[in-house]
C-alpha cells in the first residue's frame, strides 16, 4: 500500500529536525519543550488552512487554480496572518488580472472567427471590403 505524505508527517519530521539540531548544538530541555509548545499552537492552524484549501473547487486552469489555492489559504490564515489583507488584495488583483486577459484573448479569437467565416476577401482581420 503507498503511504501518501500528510501534513502530521511534514509537521513529525520538522519537529524531530529541530529537536536534532537543538541536540547538536547545546540547547537546554526547556528551550525543546518550548519549541515543541510553539509547534503544537501552529499545527491547528496549519490543519484549518489545509482545510480550506481542501474544500476550494478548482477549474481546468493550472495558474487559476494556484492563485485560487493560495487566496483561499490567505483568507484562512487571516485570524493570525498580519499580512493576510495586502497579500489578498494582491491575489485578488493577479487573478482578475488573469480573467481579464483570458477573456480579451477569446474575444480576440471568436472575432477572427468570425471575420473568417464571412468571406473577408482576403483582407487582414478588423478591415472590411477591398482595399
Amino acid at each position: 500500500m503507498k503511504e501518501s505524505i500528510t501534513v502530521k508527517n511534514l509537521v513529525c519530521m520538522f519537529v524531530l529536525s529541530i529537536i536534532f539540531l537543538f541536540c547538536m548544538t547545546g540547547c537546554t530541555e526547556s528551550q525543546l519543550r518550548h519549541v515543541e509548545q510553539e509547534l503544537s499552537a501552529v499545527q491547528g492552524k496549519v490543519e484549518s488552512v489545509t482545510a480550506a484549501i481542501g474544500k476550494q473547487t478548482y477549474g481546468p486552469d493550472e495558474t487559476l487554480n494556484l492563485l485560487k489555492a493560495l487566496q483561499v489559504g490567505n483568507t484562512a490564515s487571516a485570524p493570525f496572518n498580519p499580512y493576510a489583507l495586502p497579500i489578498g488584495v494582491g491575489l485578488s488583483g493577479m487573478i482578475a488580472l488573469l480573467e481579464a486577459l483570458r477573456r480579451k484573448e477569446k474575444g480576440s479569437r471568436k472575432y477572427a472567427e468570425h471575420e473568417l467565416r464571412n468571406g473577408n476577401n482576403g483582407n487582414p482581420p478588423g478591415t472590411k471590403g477591398s482595399t
